[in-house]
This record gives C-alpha cells, structure tokens and sequence, in this order.
C-alpha cells in the first residue's frame, strides 16, 4: 500500500494520502488530499481499482500517524513473497524509477508554465489530456523521423508529455479497449525514450535510460515475477537489437572536439595519404569502398585546407598511375599553402554553428538528393542496403568515393551515415571463352586479365510472396528488393529470409526460412496477381496448381537469371502439410517441354531439307519456308530489358534483312561458325542470334525477351553492360562486325600489303584492294552489307596525289546545314499599346546581329526608319541581353526559353551621356489555393526605357503609368469632370489620374480603387550573391534602404521623389544594372489580359529557300546527305595528312566517294553533331530528312558500274530516334519480308504502319535493299 499511496501522490499531484485497511474486515479507506478536487476524487478511483485487480486480500499494512505500520493479525503471502524476495529490493533500487518520474514532473512542470503563457486560463486536465488520435501521431512522427536517421531533441519533450499523460489518462476509470490503447501509448512513448536517451549526447538526461528500461521491462512483464538483475540485462540487450534493426540509421552522435590549425593539417594530411593509394581501378572482388555526398566532402575540404596540403614526392600517387585525385584545382602559387585557419571552438552549444565544420559525415541535403526514394524491403543491421543511388548521379559531380581506411578515419571523428559499397568481377566473354577452350589449343588458354568495378548501383528485383505470410505486412503487392548483381539466388533467399525473420517477430530462424522457401523465374506472359487470384480460387484437392516457370537454383548469379525492371520473381513458402509429394509447396513447374531446335523438315514446307543445300536455300523466298499455323512470321515484339530500345530497334531492323534471317533460321550459320575467331565471341551471338530470329519467326509469343543476345553482348562489349541508354547505330556497327567474325571462313588472316596508286586505273586499284580484303574476310555479312569506298587525299604542299579503297559496312553521311536559316524575331514597339510584330528572316549560317537590324529596319516605313532598335536575347520574358552589332549568333546558341527580340528605341539627343537605358520588368502577385502556383510571377515581356539621368523620381513614376494607361479604366475622380478634361492637357490629366490611384489614399478611403493600388514599383534585387560556408548564400546590404533583402526587391517608395536619377545611379556602390519591377495586384480598374497575351502580327521577310535540294515537305534530301559526304574537306589542325613524299604532316584536301555499291545498303544520318569551337560542343540535329521508300537511285552516286546501268534501292527498315542527344527513345518501322507490308515496332508492341508515314524528323539509320 505505501507503494500505492507513493505512486497516486506522484502521478495525481497529491497534498497527501491516506489508506487505511480495517483489521479483520475486506474494506479499505482512502482519503487524498489535493488543492484540485478533480484530481483527488480520481486518485481515489485509481486507486479502489489497483487494489481490486492486483490485491487478493487487503495488505497487511494501516496508515497512522504519518507513518505505515505492519498488521501482524493478517497473514498475506503475496507480502510475504514480496519480503522474502531480495533481488526485487535490489533492483528496484538500482533503477530508480522515481528519479526519472520526479525529473518527467519537472519536464511537465515547464511545459504547463510556458502553456500558461499563451493559455492563463487553462487548468491542468486541459493540457495534459491527449486522445488517442494526437497520440498516434506523435508517435507516427517521432517513428519517421528515426526510421530515416534522424534525432532531433524536438521530439523528447512530446514523449515526456505523452507519457505523463496516458499515465494519467491510467488512473481513471477506463474501458478494458481504451486502457489497453492507453498502455500501449506508454509503451511506445517510453520505447522511442529510451532509444533517444541512448544516442543522444546529452549527459544530463542520458543517466535516466535505465530508469527507463525498468519502465519499460515493468510494462512488459507481470510486476510480481521476480525481476533479477541478470532478467533485467537480458531484457535490455533483446532492447537495443529491436532498436537496431528497427531503426538501423540511427547513430551515437559525435562530440566536436578541440581542433587546431596544425590538427586540422595533420587531418587532412592523413586522409590525403590514404586517397592517394586508392587505385582508380579496384584490383580484386571484394574490396570496400564508401560513398560522401559532394557538398559534405567540399565542406571538409575547406574546412582542413585540404586542398593546400602538398604531398612529398614519394608521397604521389601510385606507381600505376590509377591513384584518385581530390583537390579542388591545382594551385599554382605556393604562397597560399599557409591555412588561414582559427582555433575551432568546441561545438557544445546546440544553437550555434561551428565555423566550417561539416556536422556528421553525409547530413547535408546533396545527400538526401543522392538517395533513391522508392520504397524497397531492407535487410535488418545491413549498413549497405539503408540507402541506394539513383541512377541519374554521377561521380564527382554529386559524391565521391573514398576506400575503406579513409572512412574508418573520418567516421571516427565525424560519424554519420554510411553508404558501403564492394567491388565485383566483371563478366566478360573471356571468362567463357578461358573455360570452353579446348586443351589442344594452347594459343588461346592464356591468361586473361580480370577486370573489376566498384558496384555503385545494386540490382533491383521485385518479389512477390505466395501464398501469403499472415504476420508479413510487407509484399500487399510486388516489392523491390535491391542485390548485387553478382550475387547469386542463395544470397537473395538469404537477404529475404533476414527480412521475413524480422518481419515475423517469432522465432523462425533465417535457416528455417530458407528450408521452406524458394525462387521462381515465371515465363513471359505469367502474372503473380493473376496466379494468387487462381490460387485463391482453387480447392484444397487442385493443389498443387502447374506454373509456366522454373525454379531457380541456389548457384544462379543474379545477372544470368535475366530478370527485367518489369518482371517479377515469385518467392514461394512452403503452405501445407497434406502436400507431401510436392514437399508442402502449393505450385509445381508445368512438365518443361525441351524446345529442340526445329529441323529443317518442321520449317519448310513440302520439301525434303535433306535435298537442299545452303546455296538452295537462300534463293528461296522465305514466304515459301516458314510454317504456318501459330508462327507470328517476324510480328513479334522485343521485351524492353531495361534501357534497351535502342538493341530492340536495330535487331527488328536486322530481323526483316531476308537473305538473313533464312540463313540464321535454317541453321545455314552452323557451318560457319569460327571457334579460334578472338574478335568475335567464337559463335555465342550467332547462336543466340538464330535463336530470338526463330523465336521471332516461328514462335507463338507475341513478344520476347531478347536475353541471351543482350548477356552476349554484355559479356563482349563493356560499354553495353548494365542498361544504360546508347546509340543504336553504334549497336548495329558492333552486332554487324562481331556476326560478322562469329561467322568468318578465314581462321587465320593473313597479311595484305598493297601498292601505291601510281596513277593505275581506279578499277585496277579498287579490285586489288577488295581481293585483299575478301582475303581476310569472307563471311555472309561481307556479302550482304559491305561496300567499298574511294579516298582521295592530295597534299597541298607536294601536291602527292594518294589513292585508297576501303571496305564499308555502314555509310555514316552528314546532314547538310543549309547557307541560310529561318529565324524568328519578336519586335516590341517603344509604346506598349502600339502594335508588336513577328519578324520571319532568313539569315546567312552565321549571321550577325546587325544583319538582323538591317532586315528589320528596311520593312519600317520611311518616316520610321530613322529610330534605331536594340537588338537583344531575352530569357523566360524577363531577363534582357543586349546584342551588339558585329556580335555573331548562332540559331542552335539560343538556350532553352531563350528568344530573339528587337525592341524600338526613341530618338534621343545626340548626347547620350544625359542618358541611360533602364529594363522594366513586369509581374503580377498571382492568389492560388496552390502553392505552388501562387506568388509573385512574369506576366509579358520586359521593356527597355530610355530614361534621361536629370529626371526624378516623380519623373519616372509618371513616365511607368503613361506607359500602361492604356490598361486602366478611365476613374471617375469627382474633382476631374468631363468638362475639365477638354480644357486640360494630356500631362496634367495624366498626373491628375496618377494622383487618385497612388496618391490620395485618405481621402478616397471607401473607394477600393484606392486602398488597393494597381501596381508597386520595385527596385530589382541584382545585389552580387556571394556563397558562405555557415548562413549559405548572402547578399550585401541595398544601396537605397541599407537593409538586407536576401533575394527580395527594394520597394522604389524608399526614395524620395526629388531625387535623380543620376542621384540613384551614383548611390549604387556595386557594378550593376539599375533595373525596375512592376508588380500588378488584383485591381478591377485595370485589364491586363491584353499584356499577358501579347498579339503578334506576323511579318514574313524570309525569301523563298533553294529548293533544287529540298523536298516537298520542306526538308533536305539524303541526296543532300550522299552529296555533302563526298565534298572535298581540308585536313588542318589535328587532323594534317601524313605525307610520305614530305615526310611529315601537311595540310591535304581529302574526298571520298562511292565506288562499290552493297546489296544492303545501311545509311546512318549523323543527327548527333559534335562541334570543337561553338558554344554548344554537341547537339541533335532535327531537321526532316526526305527520302524515297522506292526507288533511291544512286547511279549518279557509285563510281563503278556501266554507264547504262541503274543501282536503285528499296527501304526495308528503319531506325527511329525521339528525343535529345541526353536521352529519348527508339523504334523501328520495317517491311515484313514475308506479307510485304510495313510495321511499326516499338519494344513489345507491333502495329501496321502506313508507308507514307516513314519518313520523320526521327528517322536515324535507313536499311535499302538494291534492286533487282
């Protein structure tokens, strides 16, 4: 009972109580004392209900005379039990519950004091009540801000309150859900207590947390059990694993220690040492490396002087030239290698900042930009699978990499969140290729360098579980689980089995898990949501249901099982016992029909294969060969792997090449295949190849994953590991010439040396080098695609003419720039109300800006032509550069939102010293229930005022409101009559109107007109920005009202209106425009739609282009393309001939042409220019290239041939790219070879496509087929 009375006087705030058992008697009596009576009459409550739930018969204790006496005539053994039980007495000492309650009261003591200050009429039971809901979002909150790593000491006091309060909320009489709501509050509030007092670095508040435990160990087991001290350690340690996997990124917060200039020096020094040997390239799988969002690493970068620090020479780098560089730039002057740094004040204030020092390593906000925020399942304790990049950041740009023993040394001293990550193997063809290699042929078993790569970007897989976990609350729908590529199946049943343990909250151990689960690889066209809804519906005696899939085995790396972004894998639990012949799994593999390569006989129709030979079967059509029945007949779609489009638009392309697909499909390619090609991948691609063109032909499916091919490729070409978006013209040049070796008859090439020129024939020359080429190479695809191509290079020196035929499986030609270009010109009139045009010129390539100006100038009329125009760049409407005259300009220069404008300038006196040009900026403050979409915002176009310096103030006001009263309303002022106006002029009505809307305030008080003005006039805020270490961006004081804006505009009203405005130009201290804001309000007088939606009358200057090039439709032609490839060129600069007459590099003209024509004709439109002097080094040409479906003839094109004879072209295919040079999208249009009508592929969808509508601004790699 003394522990009753104790714990009602503390948590009801009791004057006294007293309790007094009547011997002899099951009754009791109760007194409390208290100023509040609310509070005593529900102490008493509180108390009648202890006793009755955990008193079996009344305590053998009385209450007199202050004191509390034992009743020797009552024998209660649980008193007894209680005496007798040592380790409780010991415990309860040791954690001192009381203290932690007493300073909890002082805590809500504060809080009441400082509620009262806003609230002096509040009483206690109004602030400490709290329903459940509030409660449940306190605890919510305080959860999401530990689930992300965050301890703030904002939510320490909202705990405290939490729990006094459900503790309070205990005491009255309450239902049995409402209480165990209410204990449950108590639980958590003292569970997120005790994980801040055990990270925080606040001593005098982290003594309590085993007070706190106790609490806690005392809610969760029955009070009278004994409660040792070996229970109790047990009890905290199972504690803090919950915590820890719970809350994995939370971590003990780092005191800021003394640190001197030389400290500092020597800090930097040591992580600069452990940089420098960090290889660039790792050197073996396994190795550790560590992630730091950029900011935080420039952040300690300046704040050790890290970049002064110079290293000794046998200090460099490594020996094999890969070490990593991290300084800023390299410093030329030796003389600021001295640190102008202070000694560093301890950071024990909470409130103030140290200067320059980084926080806890990864807590800056590039850090929050670098992590991919998608939910995904994360493996309990694994540093590693906290976080993930997205796959948009770049290193050096948004983190840096640093090896393991420099993060070891900086996570000592700052702390903060890891982000770990390992080194794998990368998988190349060679590793195959070392394996398969027969042991007679020694010259291929040689050693193969292994290549590493440090794995930034984990793979994501999305997973479903069946049947369904009861206590799992994840995976309501499939969920991405992130894994090394490298990893294999085990590890990934390993990684869910840590999260399913976790999850499950039992016993289940990550080896039980794994013996009862296992990994599904469904075929394409299964659905797990589709499987659940059958498996769902299916009775007891249907199970086990057949899935079309297969079950992946433990020794499977993640990067072979092939597994899309879309796909997903099926995680199956063992269900029920009755299935025994299935070990107790409810799905069972569909019985795996082997798919065996069809036979000749089971592709071609009513012929005997056995009586064909390979030459017989390419001449047959292939609408004759394939089968019918279910075959889709080359209408199949490409699975978009991840990224891939661009593989998938070439493979259609390629896929539609008649003569190839029969050769791939019939097997004709077995024959050919070479085994000791290193160039190629020894028949891998070619085997794959033949596979996805059957799969494509005679396969049912209407879309396939091209798998196989794309692991072959990977393995080969490093550059197409992982799926990231590339050019597809480069894929189909690799696809075309590893095929090609794949599939090369020369085993051993031999080596060809040919003849100079001479001034031979060119059909002399050009056989000799196709024979020796054909000596090399001699495959179906030198058949097929190759073509030959003449060079011609002449020294300008020597005059040495020298003559070359190259072989050519793709012509790569430029897309012409025509000698003059259509612009577009807005021009603004110097009086807003007149009328604005839209000038259409055409302009010289490079034309100048006052070539411009002239074209503009000439359509004026003559009275008009004598005002001068200021030509300029505007941005986003409301940032004006001005454009001088011989200033060149480029089309393609012009940024995004970036326009050319004229804007009409006055005539002024010749003296244009008196005056100045001022930019008049014009917006609107814009109400929205959006956020977003409120605020200040540009309503037109920004206007040049040509402003005389002797004007004032008043002057220029007068001047703004003359410029936009063709806007307003005329106002019915009562002193400005009709009659007044006809006998007033034009400047003194002005000022009159001027006065009533700005001026006259007080007096027009009930007019809204007049408490709502139309507009303010704002001096723009274009004050130098200068970056600072501690408060981020500032700005200097404004010149006029010595205040700081911090990016906000200094209203014009802190002027005086006497004042110039060479006054004003003389008061700014800092080289600047003075630049002027117009904000609008919402004011019924004026009708600003007419200036928000500028009409533009359009004026078409442009004389009609040549059109001996173009096409109908207004594009260049790909006869411009072919023609403009075989113009001359001049080789200068980095590009000079060697000449072997003069014996060093010179200046030569080169040309090339045509000379052999292909059966395939590939022709590659060089969209993507990179330029070495414009101000944009590479960009996407769009223009419209026109080209025939029928009929390209090129007999004027191909050097050889009869005079007489035709070479003509058909287009089979193309490959189509939307987008800009830094991403988009491809398809494929192609003509099926076997129905001869076109279609459009796009990844897995396939539609008809009518033939007109090929040619586009994206087409990008055309197939031709020559004509027979």
């Amino acid at each position: 009972m003394q522990k009753l009375a104790e714990k009602a006087v503390d948590d009801y705030q009791l004057s006294g109580i007293a309790v007094y058992h009547r011997v002899g008697e099951a009754s009791v009596n109760i007194l409390a004392v208290s100023p509040h009576r609310r509070e005593a009459i529900q102490a008493v409550a509180w108390a009648i209900d202890e006793l009755k739930m955990k008193v079996p018969i009344w305590k053998k204790e009385y209450y007199e005379d202050g004191q509390f006496d034992e009743n020797h005539q009552c024998n209660c053994e649980h008193e007894a039990k209680w005496k007798t039980n040592p380790e409780k007495i010991a415990m309860e000492k040791k954690t001192d519950i009381l203290a932690f309650n007493k300073y909890a009261q002082e805590q809500l003591d504060q809080m009441i004091k400082d509620y009262q200050k806003h609230e002096p009429n509040a009483d206690f039971e109004s602030f400490i009540y709290m329903d459940d809901d509030k409660a449940k979002q306190i605890i919510k909150h305080v959860k999401d801000q530990y689930i992300s790593g965050k301890l703030s000491q904002q939510v320490f006091q909202p705990l405290i309150k939490l729990y006094l309060s459900m503790k309070h909320k205990l005491g009255k009489n309450l239902k049995e859900t409402i209480r165990r709501e209410t204990l449950y509050n108590i639980a958590q509030a003292l569970y997120f207590l005790y994980i801040f007092l055990y990270f925080t670095d606040d001593e005098d508040i982290k003594k309590f947390i085993r007070d706190v435990a106790g609490l806690m160990y005392k809610f969760d087991n029955d009070e009278e059990e004994n409660q040792s001290d070996k229970k109790v350690e047990d009890y905290i340690k199972r504690l803090q694993e919950t915590m820890r996997k719970e809350f994995p990124l939370i971590k003990v917060q780092r005191k800021v220690i003394f640190k001197s200039k030389q400290e500092l020096q020597n800090e930097a020094l040591t992580v600069k040492r452990l940089l420098t040997k960090m290889p660039s390239i790792p050197k073996k799988a396994g190795e550790k490396y560590h992630i730091i969002a950029i900011d935080w690493f420039n952040k300690w970068k300046s704040y050790t002087g890290f970049k002064f620090i110079k290293l000794s020479e046998d200090e460099g780098y490594t020996d094999d030239g890969n070490g990593k560089k991290f300084d800023d730039d390299n410093d030329k002057n030796d003389d600021d290698s001295d640190i102008k740094l202070e000694k560093l004040k301890i950071h024990q204030d909470k409130n103030q900042d140290d200067k320059g020092y980084p926080g806890p390593i990864n807590s800056t906000e590039g850090f929050e930009n670098l992590i991919n925020d998608t939910i995904f399942l994360k493996e309990p304790q694994n540093d590693a699978d906290c976080f993930h990049l997205k796959t948009s950041c770049k290193e050096d740009e948004d983190f840096v990499i640093i090896s393991h023993e420099a993060w070891i040394y900086l996570e000592e001293i700052y702390g903060g969140q890891d982000l770990p990550r390992q080194s794998i193997k990368i998988t190349t063809e060679d590793d195959e290729q070392s394996s398969d290699t027969k042991s007679n042929s020694t010259q291929f078993t040689q050693g193969v360098k292994e290549e590493f790569m440090i794995e930034l970007y984990m793979k994501p897989i999305q997973i479903y579980i069946l049947p369904k976990i009861q206590k799992h609350p994840c995976l309501k729908k499939p969920s991405t689980i992130y894994i090394s590529r490298r990893a294999t199946v085990h590890d990934l049943r390993v990684k869910m089995a840590e999260i399913l343990k976790f999850s499950k909250k039992d016993n289940t151990t990550v080896d039980q898990l794994l013996n009862i689960s296992r990994i599904w690889r469904l075929e394409t066209g299964e659905n797990v949501m589709q499987i659940e809804r059958e498996y769902d519906a299916e009775s007891r005696d249907a199970l086990p249901i057949p899935l079309e899939g297969r079950i992946l085995a433990d020794q499977e790396i993640i990067e072979d099982i092939n597994v899309a972004e879309q796909d997903v894998l099926l995680y199956e639990v063992q269900a029920f016992a009755y299935l025994k012949n299935n070990n107790y799994f409810a799905f069972i593999p569909k019985q795996m029909v082997q798919r065996e390569k069809k036979s000749k006989n089971s592709i071609i129709k009513s012929m005997k294969a056995e009586d064909l030979d390979e030459k017989q079967l390419m001449l047959l059509p292939i609408d004759k060969c394939i089968e019918g029945g279910k075959s889709r007949g080359g209408l199949t779609g490409l699975q978009n792997l991840g990224n891939t489009c661009f593989m998938n638009s070439v493979i259609q392309c390629l896929s539609n090449t008649e003569p190839l697909v029969k050769y791939f499909i019939f097997g004709c390619y077995e024959a050919h295949i070479n085994q000791r090609n290193g160039l190629g991948t020894r028949g891998r691609l070619a085997q794959a190849f033949s596979e996805l063109l059957t799969e494509i032909y005679v396969g049912s499916s209407s879309y396939v994953a091209p798998w196989d091919v794309k692991n072959v490729i990977s393995r080969r070409a490093i550059q197409f590991q992982g799926f990231a978006q590339h050019d597809s013209q480069e894929m189909l040049s690799f696809l075309l010439e590893t095929l090609h070796e794949d599939l090369n008859d020369v085993s051993s090439k031999p080596y060809v040396e040919y003849k100079d020129f001479d001034g031979r024939p060119d059909e002399v020359v050009s056989q000799e080098y196709w024979d020796g080429f054909k000596k090399r190479e001699k495959s179906l695809f030198v058949d097929l695609f190759y073509g030959q191509l003449k060079s011609r290079v002449q020294c300008t020196v020597c005059s040495k003419i020298s003559i070359s035929f190259d072989p050519f499986n793709m012509l790569s030609v430029p897309i012409p720039q025509t000698k003059e270009q259509r612009i577009v010109v807005k021009y603004f009139p110097y009086k807003i109300e007149e009328q604005h045009r839209e000038f259409v010129i055409n302009v010289s390539d490079h034309f100048s800006i006052g070539e411009i100006r002239q074209k503009i100038m000439e359509y004026q009329l003559p009275e008009n032509q004598q005002k001068l125009l200021f030509i300029t760049k505007v941005k986003n409407k409301n940032t004006i550069e001005l454009l001088t005259n011989k200033e060149k300009a480029l089309k393609q220069q012009l940024e995004r939102y970036e326009e050319l404008c004229a804007y009409q300038k006055p005539v002024i006196p010749e003296n244009t010293d008196n005056y100045c040009l001022v930019e008049l900026k014009i917006s609107q403050n814009k109400k929205s229930w959006m956020l977003w979409s409120g605020g200040v915002q540009t309503i037109s176009y920004s206007r040049l005022l040509v402003l005389d310096k002797r004007m004032t103030i008043r002057d220029i006001k007068l001047m703004i409101f003359k410029q936009f009263r063709y806007l307003i309303k005329t106002p019915d002022i009562p002193s400005l009559t009709k009659e007044r106006r006809k006998h007033m002029n034009e400047q003194k009505i002005l000022e009159e109107e001027f006065n009533w809307f700005f001026n006259e305030k007080d007096s027009q008080s009930t007019q809204y007109e007049a408490l709502n003005p139309l507009y303010q006039i704002q001096i723009n805020n274009n004050l130098p920005v200068e970056s600072g270490m501690i408060y981020g961006s500032t700005q200097p004081d404004c010149d006029f009202c010595k205040k700081q804006h911090k990016g906000a505009n200094c209203n014009l009203e802190v002027l005086k209106d006497t004042m110039t405005l060479r006054q004003i130009l003389d008061t700014m201290k800092f080289d600047r425009d003075f630049e002027l804001v117009v904000v609008w309000n919402s004011n019924p007088q004026a009708n600003l739609k007419s200036l928000e939606n500028l009409q533009f009358d359009q004026v078409n200057l442009a004389q009609s282009m040549n059109n001996n090039s173009l096409s109908k439709k207004g594009g260049i032609s790909i006869y411009d393309c072919i023609s403009w490839f075989s113009q001359e060129e001049t080789l200068t600069g980095n590009d000079k001939y060697y000449c072997s007459k003069c014996k060093e590099h010179q200046v030569a003209l080169k040309k090339m042409e045509l000379y052999r024509a292909p059966e395939f004709l590939i022709i590659h439109l060089k969209r993507f220019s990179h330029q070495r002097a414009t101000f944009f080094s590479s960009r996407k040409i769009q223009e419209y290239i026109d080209f025939p479906v029928e009929g390209l003839d090129l007999s004027n094109y191909v050097l050889q041939g009869k005079e007489d004879e035709s070479i003509i072209y058909d287009l089979y295919a193309v490959s189509n790219h939307y987008g800009s040079l830094n991403g988009g999208h491809y398809t494929a249009y192609a003509k099926n070879p076997i129905n001869k009508k076109w279609y459009e592929f796009d990844d897995s969808d396939v539609t008809r496509l009518d033939s007109s509508k090929i040619p586009t601004k994206a087409s990008y790699v055309l197939f031709y087929r020559k004509r027979r």
